[in-house]
């Protein structure tokens, strides 16, 4: 991954969290510091982690996730402008991707099997292409935390993570998904029904990726998926 986005986002979102109050915003919180404790031993090999969680006993509604969404935004509260140094909040004083800048939320499906869930270091890892000479970039997301209790069976568990489409291909504005594949690391086998991918501009437009992976995730035998191709090859602009 970029390790300069990683920081900047981490290091102003946990600015912004600073200001808030309540038990869901307390756990995004911890989490956040949690990724701040380890930024000296951060290397380009390291997952980037969300800044914010939500998890379902189902599979949800859009209008649900939308609700739970709003929820975590209007709970940040009131900020004043040093706690926002790049503009990252929108004029409504919600966390939204700028001009450049994207939303990815990440909906992982925990399949209904006995065993599916998992408390191991579990990875999203995606390829896009941009308009820059075609030029492609991969990220791994981390789908694992210590203040979310995800990734549990029949549950779908949503991440959400902000970067910046021109650290990883400078001068890039438009970008398409081509594949994605799902890790474990730990011995803690996990079973992935489906992975959605959904991203989003600063207009509010969203892109999804439907990915049935269907399948187990274990070290030391299936440490990864083989790759999958998305299913929506659309452009979409920063």
């Amino acid at each position: 991954m970029n390790a300069r986005n990683y920081l900047m986002s981490i290091t102003i979102l946990s600015n912004l969290l600073s200001a808030c109050t309540g038990e869901a915003v307390d756990d995004d919180m911890a989490l956040l510091e949690d990724s701040l404790d380890d930024d000296e031993s951060l290397g380009d090999d390291e997952a980037l982690r969300p800044f914010h969680v939500a998890v379902f006993d189902h599979e949800p509604t859009e209008e649900e996730v939308q609700a739970e969404f709003l929820e975590f935004q209007t709970s940040i509260g009131d900020l004043v402008p040093e706690n926002d140094p790049v503009g990252l909040l929108g004029a409504m004083g919600y966390i939204a991707p700028a001009m450049g800048q994207k939303l990815i939320r990440l909906d992982a499906v925990t399949s209904n099997i006995s065993g599916a869930s998992a408390n191991a270091p579990i990875e999203f890892t995606g390829t896009w292409q941009t308009n820059v000479g075609g030029q492609q970039y991969i990220e791994t997301f981390s789908l694992n935390n210590s203040g979310v209790d995800d990734l549990q069976k029949n549950t779908t568990s949503i991440f959400y993570y902000l970067v910046n489409l021109g650290n990883y291909v400078p001068g890039a504005t438009q970008d398409k998904f081509l594949q994605g594949k799902i890790a474990n690391w730990g011995t803690d086998g996990w079973h992935c029904s489906v992975m959605y991918v959904k991203d989003r501009n600063y207009l509010g437009s969203q892109r999804t990726q439907s990915l049935p992976f269907n399948q187990w995730v274990d070290s030391p035998t299936i440490t990864e998926s083989n790759w999958m191709n998305g299913n929506n090859i659309a452009w979409m602009s920063y």
